[in-house]
């Protein structure tokens, strides 16, 4: 299973989570401006006996509040909505790491290395990720000195170009994309 389908995978079993997520703010946001018409509302009934100018300006500046106030909140369950979901995200990748299919993605990575600077880069993983990478008579690769949660380093002979296919970066690299993603599935409903 490549990062592209486990990035799928995570879409699809997310989707469901946003959407929930998504209606309820929505609901609760729905309620404060229903909340805040009914306040607007009664003082509006009240505010008519004495000045009926004084009060639409109070009813329109209290639905104005409320307008606001719901954009707030929706917008702060979006945020929080998208934030859980890439933190599922990167969990997800952190089990994939120490999944069966994981060593099929490690040298995947390996073989990319390999295309990119050559059969004589070196490569460098964590030290649990060593023995599940088949690698090539004559090829070594070291145990990292950094700590990532899966992948490979990769750095030419020569030293001037490296690469990295860590976890994290690969993450890194799709965030935005995954971010935006969410933010449509939500809007849709």
């Amino acid at each position: 299973m490549g990062l592209e389908e486990i990035l799928a995978n995570i879409e699809r079993d997310t989707k469901a989570k946003m959407s929930q997520i998504a209606v309820e703010a929505e609901n609760n946001a729905k309620r404060e401006t229903e909340e805040a018409q009914k306040r607007a509302e009664a003082y509006n009934r009240h505010m008519e006996q004495k000045a009926q100018g004084d009060s639409s300006r109070l009813l329109a500046r209290e639905l104005s509040r409320a307008n606001i106030e719901a954009r707030r909140i929706y917008g702060e369950a979006l945020e929080s909505t998208i934030n859980s979901t890439l933190d599922e995200v990167r969990e997800s990748l952190n089990d994939y790491a120490k999944g069966a299919d994981y060593p099929g993605l490690l040298n995947k990575l390996a073989k990319a290395a390999y295309d990119e600077l050559g059969s004589d880069c070196m490569l460098y993983l964590q030290k649990r990720d060593l023995p599940k990478l088949k690698v090539a008579k004559g090829i070594d690769p070291k145990e990292s000195k950094e700590e990532f949660s899966g992948g490979l380093k990769a750095v030419s002979k020569d030293g001037r170009l490296s690469i990295d296919y860590t976890l994290e970066n690969l993450f890194s690299m799709v965030k935005e994309d995954i971010a935006v993603q969410i933010l449509k599935m939500i809007q849709k409903g």
